[in-house]
């Protein structure tokens, strides 16, 4: 604070050193006027010494100052009151690697203070440091979910799935065990492992139900192909041959194994029969007969039944077989009933 005269300064600067020697401006006034003129620095301002650099005054009389007085705190005063109202940090709720930054600065403050020569530049960065140290505290992650879901991928039964799944879980949950137990773990890293960790459970694909497709295929080879046509068993050992392949592969999906199935099924009904032509083979001729057009062979008999004539006896001797049968049956079955009827009475 200046309090002017009449004879004040009209071009002035306020100055700080630490030195007396090396001088540094915090103020520039170039339209001074007489009477109280405060200044205020929101930023510190450090020095062990200050002056009033006059540059040119209102009038002939130079500068007349009746007052000059300047208000601060003492830089090591202000540093203690600062340590005394963190010092007591409740430590336990932060990652171990944030309070060790913490200590650190507290100790340095002590170091500073005690420090009879320190500078007010050391003085101001020991404050500094405490004060970003406090702000860098890192609380400790809530890490329930996390212990969840560890569980929970430990207990999946891992023979039900296809392995590649599998080692994705594995890999993933080997990851999310470190996080786990990393005192320093941040609650965004236990929130992302947490994430990762069900993302790999809920990518476990289960192996195929290959019950039907081993069933298809059995039946498929157990068909005579001879029988069907070149083009169609064609189609079909095709099909087979890609069944077979499924059937061994462990990270087919049951999508993949019901769609085989199927088409292996379409396949086998798809088969064409072979078109079978029939051969008829004509009579030999009898060598015992005689040859009409041969002369001196005895002639036939007229009394020997002629071809037409032998299959009729044969037809009439069938059917007259056949009424005699079910002559019998009727018989039979009289007597059963007029027993019963005799049975009936008594």
């Amino acid at each position: 604070m200046l309090n002017w005269e009449g004879a004040c300064g009209k071009e002035y600067k306020l100055q700080v050193s630490n030195d007396g020697e090396n001088w540094t401006d915090i103020t520039h006034v170039t339209n001074g006027s007489a009477g109280i003129k405060e200044f205020k620095y929101e930023a510190d301002t450090i020095g062990r010494y200050v002056r009033m650099l006059g540059i040119q005054p209102v009038g002939e009389f130079g500068y007349s100052l009746w007052e000059f007085e300047v208000y601060g705190v003492s830089l090591k005063g202000d540093l203690k009151a600062y340590y005394d109202e963190n010092k007591n940090i409740d430590t336990s709720l932060y990652t171990s690697a944030s309070v060790s930054k913490y200590q650190e600065a507290l100790e340095n403050v002590i170091a500073v203070y005690k420090n009879k020569k320190a500078t007010p530049e050391e003085i101001l960065d020991a404050k500094k440091q405490l004060k970003n140290a406090i702000e860098s505290l890192v609380k400790k992650a809530d890490k329930k979910a996390l212990e969840e879901a560890i569980n929970k991928a430990q207990e999946v039964d891992k023979e039900l799935y296809i392995q590649d799944t599998v080692k994705e879980l594995e890999k993933v949950l080997e990851d999310v065990k470190a996080i786990y137990v990393d005192e320093n773990a941040t609650q965004k890293q236990v929130d992302k492992a947490v994430e990762d960790l069900n993302a790999a459970i809920k990518a476990l694909v289960k192996k195929a139900d290959k019950k039907a497709l081993e069933k298809a295929i059995q039946e498929a080879k157990a068909i005579d192909t001879k029988l069907y046509t070149d083009e169609t068993v064609e189609v079909l050992t095709a099909v087979l041959k890609e069944a077979e392949e499924i059937y061994k592969d462990e990270t087919a999906t049951q999508e993949t194994v019901d769609t085989i199935v199927k088409k292996l099924q379409e396949a086998v009904e798809k088969l064409e029969e072979k078109e079978v032509d029939i051969v008829v083979t004509p009579d030999k001729p009898d060598e015992n007969k005689p040859d009409e057009n041969k002369p001196g062979e005895p002639e036939q008999n007229n009394n020997q039944p002629t071809t037409e004539e032998k299959v009729e006896t044969s037809d009439n001797t069938q059917y007259q077989m056949y009424i005699g049968l079910l002559g019998i049956s009727m018989c039979a079955m009289a007597l059963l009933i007029n027993k019963k009827k005799k049975r009936s009475k008594v």
